[in-house]
């Protein structure tokens, strides 16, 4: 008995060793164990938006659907690691300069069973719709053909379980965030960090941003970066009053939105 207690403990320890070096280095993951590892290739599609069933069929708004390589692996995490979702291993990876194409949290996701099996095909990921995390990122470079995407549903004290995958894409279009997404992230950190790129706004970047103020009308901000008043003139002509835009010094090459609270 003894020596089979101690070849289920090599194999579990075993199982967390041989994960991919493609994950982030953080607590959710440090525990975590490989139930199944598979690798993939030809078109991947992953939302950008809710998910809904409308006439027996998958729907959903918006989407990144690319075309490559890549490994997905299914996860078992401990309870108590998967408490605080998906959080830290976003602001892990944006550390290293990936940019968050999309992050939905409990409903605002959609059904859990249509994530599971819709998208993951892996209908053991089906949990309760409020305890769900998704979360889409492209990576920086010398990585910028690489998007990383992970969805968490955890059980209440039961383990929790994140289905992880990493796809090399053969070719990238622009891809942006969505507004919901940047005042997500607004609200969690209190600051945004953009690179678009050019010396003036952006259309592409000045019309998501815009957006992304006028889904909080009474949210007020904070502008910083070498062309911080261009950018604060360029929303006023988007729409977004003047009294909640405000200028703060700095000659950052991007810009930085900080959440006047």
């Amino acid at each position: 008995m003894r020596l089979l207690i101690a070849l289920t403990l090599l194999v579990g320890s075993l199982s967390v060793q041989a994960s991919p070096d493609w994950l982030p280095s953080t607590p959710l993951l440090a525990q975590a164990r490989v139930l199944d590892e598979q690798s993939f290739s030809g078109e991947r599609r992953y939302p950008q938006s809710p998910l809904a069933r409308i006439s027996n069929r998958l729907r959903m708004e918006q989407s990144v659907t690319l075309s490559g390589e890549g490994q997905a692996l299914y996860l078992q995490v401990p309870a108590q690691l998967a408490a605080g979702g998906l959080d830290e291993l976003r602001r892990d990876l944006q550390g290293q300069g990936a940019q968050v194409l999309y992050w939905c949290r409990g409903r605002s996701c959609g059904a859990s069973s249509l994530w599971a099996n819709g998208i993951f095909a892996n209908p053991r990921l089906t949990g309760a719709d409020e305890q769900q995390q998704f979360l889409l990122l492209r990576l920086a470079a010398p990585r910028e053909q690489y998007l990383q995407a992970y969805y968490l549903i955890t059980r209440g004290t039961r383990p929790a379980y994140l289905q992880a995958e990493q796809l090399q894409a053969a070719s990238l279009p622009e891809l942006l965030p969505t507004p919901a997404t940047l005042l997500a992230q607004l609200e969690a950190d209190g600051v945004l960090y953009l690179m678009p790129p050019g010396v003036v706004p952006e259309a592409g970047w000045l019309q998501l941003l815009a957006r992304t103020l006028q889904l909080n009308s009474t949210l007020r901000v904070s502008l910083q970066g070498a062309h911080a008043e261009a950018w604060r003139d360029a929303l006023q002509e988007q729409g977004v009053r003047g009294s909640r835009l405000e200028l703060d010094a700095g000659a950052d090459p991007g810009l930085r939105v900080r959440w006047l609270r």
